[in-house]
């Protein structure tokens, strides 16, 4: 009863601090005692970790009296273990999650675009590439944004594959829509299967299933953040698993096909969770390898899948120069993302990912102790602790990005072990306990959740004018960036701005010297031709000069800029000599580059000019004027070493000039000449159609 008492008082505090006054109040004293924010926190965190301690400490003073079918079971516990396990439970409950899902995301207006967190990038990187596969090329080179960088970089936000056949019959917005309202829908059915598949239980899988709704009602605004990337990679991670099971449990080898389907789409969508769904495949093979009665067949599907998903590693080695694995190593280290692991264990807001692996924690320390082991449960709990155990190297430069999603798998394992832990207790008072446990870590669930914002496309026509009346060129935008290269000290506010770049680019077809997604490209070395959170080149932008950053913008050939941050604005406000402000547009502020060449023409180090003509995902077309034979013609476009010269059979290698892309005239005179960008669609459909061709064999 006591754990019960505290964890009610913390639901009460947590809605207290959550009203508007409670804010001014916090403001208030953070104002007047500059050590009210580190003591508060402190305190805060010494009374969840406490209630926690006292929570275990209840469970497992009372785990002697748990069982699964003790003969001294109520009848009125069975009733209650009847109707939490009924599937007309799990129905209502599915009921409710659709209708929340439709009160955030409205689908009155499927035409307009979602305004919010990812939604933008996402967005705009599934509708390039669709455009992209129409015209026969999987990955090519991205001119858009940055200055240029090959698209295979946007691994993690592509869902053209998915996206392309609902845009044969809707427009983008609304293609993009139903997209959305498709993985969310079918997320607690693919759960219901992969548990199924783990457990024959059917009423224990209809009770996870429901405590799984309950935790997508609970962390709807996490999963409505726009990482619709990882709603499908985890619909194929339950896909995938599922299927490879049953292939054993019911004999079908055609299930094999799906698995590997599903991996190479899991891989497409989302490094994270292809290697998850490779790790907990893995781990069902060796358990289950005593009486599997396919498991030659299953063991060979693991090099199948290599086989299938090589061209992606491939790609991956040959660029590792221009990306590093990890968002975060660069700045943080592996020792802040273990210090970082030990704190947020306790962490009270479930839409944490910390916070989802301390749920987990929550009911895998009790559950382990338990004396009552079945088979599936120490499947359960052996995944369980694997994946936990991952969870400190999540910034480490080896599988850093590989595993930055892992509070996906640690949430939906914590589903299943809690269902495991209402089904051994079947006591009133266990059941009341997890459910205030819930409700504890649902926190940031309250009070209602927001709706996502939806705006028409002429909403933005004030800011596409004011770029537009700045001149052509590209467009510098201002990121924003949670981990930007300046110490703690010097960081500039943080932006609340949506990722609005993707829309913006879309709408005007101009070049932004900028990253489609409101974070700096942080895993790429071009992240510095950006502003980001008030930095450039790593530092505060007020230690550059207004000739440092004209000569930027000159190198790239920027026509305009667009910032949020306050000390972004004000450095181009008091530099009116290169820097003419055109207008604001909500919280941003448009600036246009004075005395500029408003011409296409490129630099070129000798005599005569050169001009960029055309240019798509595979090539560049450049015509030369009066060039001499040593001249060299440097692009505004990033320098990358797969870029090759193709003039009258000359085969000739880019150089890199400053960072930019450039080469050396193969003859002089005048004359036209086309740079190619490798087209790898062969090379990955050939490896596919082998892996399908080789499971085909396998299953028949």
């Amino acid at each position: 009863m006591i754990s019960i008492i505290i964890f009610t008082a913390l639901i009460v505090l947590n809605l207290a601090v959550s009203l508007p006054s409670s804010g001014q109040l916090a403001a208030l004293l953070y104002e007047h005692l500059p050590h009210a924010e580190p003591l508060i926190f402190l305190v805060w965190r010494i009374v969840c970790v406490t209630s926690i301690i006292v929570l275990l400490w209840e469970l497992v003073r009372t785990k002697k009296r748990w069982t699964s079918h003790s003969e001294n079971t109520t009848t009125q516990s069975d009733r209650f273990w009847v109707l939490i396990t009924h599937p007309m439970s799990t129905c209502i409950l599915y009921i409710c999650f659709i209708c929340l899902v439709f009160y955030m995301l409205s689908p009155l207006k499927l035409d307009q675009l979602i305004y919010h967190g990812d939604f933008p990038y996402q967005y705009y990187v599934s509708m390039r590439n669709a455009a992209n596969l129409k015209a026969g090329v999987l990955f090519g080179w991205e001119h858009n944004f940055l200055g240029g960088y090959p698209s295979f970089l946007d691994f993690s936000k592509d869902l053209s594959f998915l996206m392309l056949p609902l845009m044969l019959v809707f427009d983008g917005p609304v293609a993009f829509h139903l997209l959305v309202y498709l993985a969310l829908f079918c997320l607690p059915w693919a759960f219901l299967i992969w548990v199924t598949a783990y457990n024959q239980n059917r009423r224990c899988a209809w009770l996870f299933t429901s405590i799984f709704l309950i935790f997508l009602q609970m962390n709807l605004r996490s999963y409505l953040n726009g990482m619709v990337t990882a709603l499908y990679g985890q619909l194929f991670f339950f896909i995938c698993t599922a299927t490879f099971k049953l292939a054993s449990t019911q004999k079908k080898k055609s299930w094999l096909l799906v698995t590997l389907l599903g991996a190479v789409l899991a891989m497409h969508i989302h490094t994270s969770f292809f290697l998850f769904t490779m790790l907990f495949m893995a781990g069902d093979f060796l358990i289950s390898l005593s009486y599997d009665p396919l498991k030659k067949r299953r063991f060979l599907l693991f090099p199948i899948i290599g086989l299938a998903i090589t061209p992606y590693l491939i790609m991956h080695w040959q660029l590792h120069n221009l990306a590093i694995t990890s968002s975060k190593i660069a700045e943080e280290g592996v020792m802040f993302s273990l210090k970082q692991f030990s704190m947020m264990l306790v962490q009270p807001y479930f839409w944490s990912e910390w916070g989802t692996h301390g749920l987990l924690l929550l009911f895998l320390i009790p559950l382990t102790f338990s004396r009552d082991y079945s088979q599936a449960l120490k499947f359960w709990l052996g995944m369980a602790w694997f994946f936990f155990m991952m969870l400190p190297f999540k910034t480490t430069e080896i599988i850093g990005f590989a595993i930055s999603r892992s509070d996906y798998v640690t949430g939906t394992l914590a589903c299943v072990l809690i269902g495991y832990f209402i089904k051994q207790s079947r006591f009133v008072k266990l059941w009341l306990v997890a459910l205030v446990t819930l409700l504890f870590m649902f926190l940031a669930y309250l009070p209602f959740p927001q709706r996502i914002t939806q705006r028409p496309i002429s909403s933005f026509q004030p800011l596409i004018e004011l770029i537009q009346d700045s001149g052509p060129g590209r467009v510098l935008a201002e990121n924003a960036a949670r981990w930007n290269a300046s110490s703690t000290d010097q960081r500039s506010e943080q932006a609340t701005l949506p990722h609005y770049l993707g829309y913006l680019q879309l709408l005007t077809g101009r070049e932004f010297l900028s990253n489609p997604g409101a974070d700096a490209y942080h895993y790429s070395r071009f992240r510095f031709n950006t502003i980001t959170s008030g930095t450039f080149y790593g530092k505060p932008i007020t230690q550059f000069t207004d000739t440092d950053m004209y000569n930027h913008c000159q190198k790239w050939n920027v026509a305009t800029i667009v910032t949020w941050s306050q000390c972004a604005t004000h450095f181009f406000i008091e530099h009116p000599r290169h820097f003419e402000k055109k207008g604001e547009y909500q919280n941003l502020t448009v600036f246009r580059v004075q005395d500029r060449d408003q011409t296409r023409d490129l630099q070129v180090l000798g005599s005569g000019n050169a001009t960029l003509t055309r240019y798509g995902p595979l090539f560049l077309d450049i015509t030369l004027n009066r060039v001499t034979g040593d001249s060299k013609i440097v692009l505004d476009q990033n320098f990358c070493p797969y870029w090759r010269l193709a003039s009258k059979q000359m085969q000739l290698d880019p150089i890199e000039m400053n960072g930019q892309l450039a080469f050396k005239a193969p003859m002089p005179g005048t004359y036209s000449i086309r740079m190619n960008y490798p087209n790898q669609v062969a090379l990955f459909l050939s490896f596919f159609l082998g892996a399908c061709l080789a499971v085909l064999i396998l299953v028949f």
